[in-house]
Formats: C-alpha cells, sequence, structure tokens
C-alpha cells in the first residue's frame, strides 16, 4: 500500500507539471539568439606610411556608396546585426585605425551553420578613433539592400570618404568571402 500510495504522489507531480506545461499560454516568437563563434580575426597594419596622414574623421555622415551583393546566402537582419555589435563593441571601439589599415572577423554560429564575415579599413588618408558609429556604418548595407522585409538579408558594403565597411553572410562550409 505503501509503494502504491508513494506512485500515487509521484504521478500527481508529473501530472500537474505536464498540465501547467501544455496549459502555458503561447508567447510571441522571440527574437533569435546567436551563440557566435570566432573562426578568424585580423588587423593589418600597412607596411608602408601614407603621405597624407592627417585627415582625421570627426563626423559619420559623409556621402555613401552602398554595394548590394543580392546573391548568397540570406540570413535574418537579427544574425547580422548581432555580429556586428559584437564587432564592434568586442574588437573594433576604442581602436585607432589610420588609412590601409583594416580590422575584421568571421564569424561562425554553430547551431545554424551562419557565417558572417565583417570588415572595416580606413581609407583616402583618414585617421578614426572608432566609435559607436561603427555599429551604425556596417548597418547601412544591411537595412538598405534587400529591403522586401526585415529578413532574407544577403550583405554588402559601403564607402563614405574614408572608409569601406563589409558585412557578408555565408555558410560554414562555403568560401563566399
Amino acid at each position: 500500500m505503501k509503494a502504491y500510495m508513494t506512485l500515487v504522489a509521484l504521478l500527481g507531480v508529473v501530472t500537474s507539471t505536464f498540465a501547467v506545461a501544455v496549459a502555458a499560454p503561447a508567447e510571441s516568437t522571440p527574437e533569435p539568439t546567436y551563440d557566435w563563434v570566432v573562426l578568424e580575426s585580423g588587423y593589418n597594419t600597412p607596411v608602408t606610411p601614407y603621405a597624407n596622414e592627417t585627415a582625421v574623421v570627426e563626423a559619420r555622415d559623409n556621402p555613401q556608396a552602398i554595394m548590394c551583393y543580392n546573391k548568397g546566402r540570406a540570413v535574418q537582419r537579427a544574425a547580422l546585426t548581432s555580429s556586428i555589435d559584437h564587432f564592434c563593441n568586442t574588437k573594433a571601439i576604442g581602436r585607432t585605425l589610420s588609412s590601409g589599415q583594416n580590422l575584421w572577423t568571421r564569424y561562425l554560429d554553430n547551431f545554424s551553420g551562419i557565417t558572417v564575415l565583417v570588415f572595416m579599413e580606413m581609407t583616402n588618408g583618414c585617421t578614426w578613433t572608432v566609435d559607436s558609429a561603427c555599429n551604425n556604418n556596417l548597418r547601412q548595407p544591411v537595412d538598405k539592400c534587400n529591403t522586401g522585409g526585415e529578413n532574407g538579408k544577403q550583405g554588402g558594403e559601403m564607402w563614405d570618404l574614408c572608409a569601406h565597411y563589409r558585412i557578408d553572410p555565408g555558410d560554414r562550409n562555403s568560401n563566399d568571402y
């Protein structure tokens, strides 16, 4: 009888737990999260100094040119913005780049197999101590390309008077870059 009562008590706990899980109201789909792994990362210092190293970027509202890839791996916007934020906030902000120097990281999300190359290079004799404009500048090709919806983003490149930015999604086993 004691074993029977224990079994009934255990079944009551399992049943009530299951009932709570089934009865829970459906919530809206949360924003996907990505667990980025850095596959490769680089920082390039030019071998020869540039003649005109005096230009300093003070405002990042320069005229922009954007090239959209419009082919290749299409991903959710959140995949690109989360890799941009990680790159800017942990690798770029606070670092001073001079003309000809580049900084890049290729990320992998182990769950989905998505890879994302995030790249920036200073050009035209400019020097910039990277600030939060990094996030905004790298988002330009994300938000101005593949504009048919929030997702289905294939990346692209942006140039302003002082820098070149690139965001390029791919797959774990591809060599899209």
